[in-house]
């Protein structure tokens, strides 16, 4: 009876061995998946994408360039807020969102310009 039992537990042993070891391997090569991703979505010609629609977007573009801008705006702006302010004054307004955050880095990225052009004159 006992010999039954070890003989049982040494196939339960091989099969978790054999599925432990099945496991070790990756399913999948994602190195691949990775190198064509990469070659797709290549960071330089994203950037000159980015900035093609900033230029688009600041230099009042056509009709057609606006339409295709501004799902992309919709998706950076979660809620727009719009306050009352006392007596006659413009009521406020608070973007929150990705756009929000583009902004703030944006405002930060200006006054590091401005920085660096003083130091650069004091030179």
């Amino acid at each position: 009876m006992l010999d039954d039992q070890l003989d049982e537990l040494e196939v339960t042993r091989e099969k978790l061995a054999t599925d432990l070891n099945a496991l070790a391997e990756p399913a999948e090569d994602y190195h691949e998946k990775i190198a064509k991703l990469k070659q797709q979505f290549n960071p330089a010609n994203m950037e000159i994408i980015i900035r093609k629609l900033i230029f688009l977007a600041r230099n009042n573009a056509d009709e057609q360039a606006r339409q295709r801008l501004m799902p992309i705006v919709r998706d950076l702006i979660q809620t727009v807020v719009i306050g009352q302010t006392p007596g006659h004054q413009p009521a406020s307004l608070q973007v929150h969102g990705s756009i929000a955050n583009i902004m703030a880095s944006m405002e930060a990225i200006d006054v590091l310009e401005q920085q660096f052009r003083r130091q650069h004159r004091m030179i």
